[in-house]
């Protein structure tokens, strides 16, 4: 596993334990995952491109979310998240 797939699982690793907030998992993830993505490997790229993609959806709006169904909230991405997780320690 490529060294920024490791940085980026610590991320999402943190975000599940509550050591990050919301605005701040998808800041670091997004940044991280933008200016890396080049390093990673094609698997690599289709395990976090989920990641990737839920985060450009959050809203934290309900009624936005409502309105727009394509937005998902925290516990949606959240769950996500702790999927990838999970898959990545077994």
């Amino acid at each position: 596993m490529s060294n920024v797939a490791i940085q980026l699982i610590e991320i999402c690793r943190q975000y599940v334990n509550n050591n990050l907030n919301i605005n701040e998992f998808i800041e670091d993830f997004q940044v991280l995952y933008e200016q890396k993505q080049d390093l990673l490997t094609d698997e690599e790229m289709s395990l976090f491109d989920d990641i990737y993609m839920a985060c450009e959806y959050y809203e934290q709006d309900e009624n936005i979310r409502n309105e727009y169904h394509l937005y998902i909230g925290e516990n949606e991405l959240r769950q996500k998240v702790q999927k990838l997780v999970k898959k990545l320690a077994a």
